[in-house]
């Protein structure tokens, strides 16, 4: 990792991503009219429950499953927010 070490929450978050992608939930792109968002979102609860996720960090481990078109929307989101907050 360039010389630098871990901090725990990095560690967290990847041994979350890695257990979550164990249980293969959908991914979700958003440019299929045959893609369910509620189905994704629902999909996503139930493993959420399973492994015990906290209400926090869920919608972050559902983004890392948002692909494609999805992704983009995401990004744009993000910025928009950050924009409007300063």
């Amino acid at each position: 990792m360039l010389g630098r070490e871990l901090s725990q929450h990095e560690v967290v978050d990847t041994s979350r991503i890695c257990a979550l992608l164990r249980m293969n939930p959908p991914s979700f792109t958003g440019s299929s009219i045959t893609e369910n968002p509620e189905n994704f979102i629902e999909e996503h609860k139930r493993v959420f429950d399973v492994m015990h996720i906290a209400e926090s960090e869920r919608v972050g481990l559902s983004a890392y499953q948002m692909k494609g078109i999805a992704r983009i929307w995401l990004t744009n989101g993000k910025r928009i927010g950050l924009r409007m907050r300063q």
